[in-house]
């Protein structure tokens, strides 16, 4: 008679089951790590200005020039365009300044001439697509459990409230051919970048020009230079999780 011992079928299957439990939850984690690579290359190109390697388009050196520029003033009471500013009697350099029917008052620290700086022209980044900073911080991830998406998403806004997604499409893509009529803003404007030699002749108000957003893509870019390595680093992951591989 030949007899055969069976093993211990309780314990192998539990071994499985917990071997299946730790290569799901790693499989979960490389998942999400994937994605965050992902966010981390398109960020790290979109700041270098490389992304997916590639040089980014640079700006016009017009774009360039009216970051530069300084910025209007806020509101001073001090300088009105209307009505004269009549000043109340007070001591010192403090007291009352009215104006009709408006009355600002004034300590002595606000009497009290201030230095400024000058603005300096050209002084701001010429980097393209980073100068406010919202795009980059728009470059998110969302998702769960097995899918996750990385990029601008819907009801991304910007410091001043503009849909980030209608840029970021703009700025990917590009957009076709369109015209823009000058305005007495912009003439003047095109005075400057004359003198500034940008500019071979002013442009005239109610003139006809026009204009082309070219495309500067990085999202479709560092997608690419992510897929190259995602494959194997991810099955590295969870074969390191699971217990295959040492380390």
């Amino acid at each position: 008679m030949i007899s055969i011992r069976t093993p211990n079928l309780g314990q192998t299957i539990a071994s499985i089951h917990q071997q299946d439990v730790r290569v799901r939850q790693a499989t979960l984690r490389a998942t999400r790590q994937a994605a965050h690579d992902l966010r981390t290359i398109i960020v790290t190109g979109l700041r270098d200005q490389v992304p997916g390697g590639d040089s980014i388009l640079p700006l016009r050196p017009s774009t360039v020039l009216m970051r530069g520029l300084p910025k209007r003033r806020t509101y001073n009471p001090n300088r009105l365009a209307g009505p004269a500013l009549v000043r109340a009697p007070g001591r010192g350099a403090g007291g009352r300044f009215t104006s009709g029917s408006n009355t600002w008052r004034m300590s002595r620290k606000a009497g009290r001439k201030r230095k400024h700086r000058k603005p300096r022209l050209g002084a701001t980044s010429s980097k393209a697509l980073i100068n406010s900073g919202d795009l980059l911080r728009s470059i998110t991830v969302r998702g769960g459990n097995l899918h996750y998406t990385v990029g601008v998403h819907r009801g991304a806004r910007g410091k001043k409230g503009n849909d980030l997604v209608n840029i970021a499409s703009i700025h990917e893509y590009g957009t076709k051919q369109y015209t823009v009529t000058v305005s007495g803003r912009m003439a003047r404007f095109s005075r400057f970048l004359t003198m500034m030699g940008i500019l071979g002749a002013p442009w005239k108000v109610g003139q006809t020009l026009r204009r082309k957003v070219p495309a500067r893509p990085f999202l479709r870019p560092g997608r690419i230079l992510w897929e190259r390595d995602a494959s194997d680093l991810f099955a590295r992951r969870i074969a390191a999780a699971g217990g295959f591989l040492e380390g």
